[in-house]
């Protein structure tokens, strides 16, 4: 007895073409998403890294002025404290993007597509050995 699969292999060989052609197309464009979200998790964690040296350079510039200016004749001595933070704060908020971006797992609609024809493989092999 010949096995499903390979009849329909014998007598139908553009739908094997047709289904590899569709592999490559998804294979194409989860790897256009892959490196675009490579790209951007580099991109936020350069961000990060400009933000943190920004940060360290505005607070080091306010540990300089707070030492150099007593403090009751500065006219907002709360902004020495708040703009390195708000530097800092965004240092961590590109950080945070960056790694949840690169926590997503790449091709994951083509092991999907892998695992559904592996299946649908074994059910049609226990389905010809059955008969």
């Amino acid at each position: 007895m010949i096995h499903p699969l390979l009849r329909k292999l014998v007598t139908q060989p553009e739908l094997f073409v047709e289904h590899a052609d569709c592999y490559g197309e998804l294979a194409s464009v989860e790897t256009r998403l892959a490196l675009r979200s490579l790209r951007r998790s580099a991109a936020l964690a350069l961000l990060a890294l400009a933000c943190a040296i920004c940060g360290l350079g505005l607070g080091g510039t306010a540990v300089m002025f707070a030492a150099a200016v007593p403090l009751e004749q500065m006219p907002a001595p709360s902004l020495l404290l708040a703009v390195p933070l708000v530097v800092f704060a965004a240092a961590a908020a590109c950080g945070w993007l960056a790694w949840r971006a690169a926590e997503q797992p790449l091709f994951a609609h083509l092991r999907e597509q892998w695992q559904a024809d592996r299946q649908f493989l074994r059910e049609l092999g226990h389905a010809a050995h059955s008969h």
